[in-house]
C-alpha cells in the first residue's frame, strides 16, 4: 500500500475530522433554489477559442450544462434549415468572427479541407515540388 493513502481508522488533521451530519460551512453552502453567479440565460452569446485556437462565438440554446452551440451553425440553421450530414458552414472571408449570414457558404468536407489547407499540418508540402 502506498504511504500517502489514509488507512482505515487513521486521521490526517483535525480540520478534516467531522462527525456524521456535521456541516462546518453552512454560511457558504449552496442552498436549494439558489442560482449560480455565473449562470447565463438562453440566447447569451460568448466568445471562446475552438480546438484550433481560433476565436468563435457560441450561443446558449438550453439550460443544460452542455447546451451551447457554435453561433455560425445556429445562424445558418435559423436562416436556411438543418445542415445536411457531411456538410460544413464555411466563412467565405475565413474570419471566424464575421458571423454575417452573407459570409456563409455550405460546403462538403473535402472542399472545406481544400479551402483551409494552409492551416493543415505539413502545409509547406502541399502543392510545392509535387511530381505527378
Amino acid at each position: 500500500m502506498k504511504e500517502y493513502l489514509i488507512k482505515k481508522g487513521e486521521h490526517r488533521s483535525p480540520a478534516t475530522e467531522f462527525k456524521n451530519g456535521e456541516r462546518p460551512s453552512i454560511k457558504t453552502e449552496f442552498k436549494k433554489g439558489m442560482v449560480p453567479h455565473n449562470k447565463r440565460d438562453i440566447g447569451f452569446i460568448t466568445i471562446r477559442k475552438d480546438k484550433n485556437g481560433r476565436k468563435r462565438r457560441y450561443i446558449k440554446i438550453g439550460d443544460g450544462a452542455y447546451e451551447w452551440q457554435v453561433y455560425t451553425k445556429y445562424l445558418w440553421e435559423k436562416n436556411n434549415g438543418k445542415i445536411p450530414n457531411g456538410m460544413f458552414v464555411h466563412h467565405i472571408d475565413k474570419n471566424s468572427m464575421n458571423d454575417h449570414v452573407s459570409n456563409y457558404q455550405l460546403v462538403d468536407s473535402h472542399t472545406h479541407a481544400l479551402l483551409h489547407r494552409e492551416n493543415l499540418v505539413g502545409n509547406n508540402k502541399l502543392g510545392k515540388n509535387r511530381k505527378n
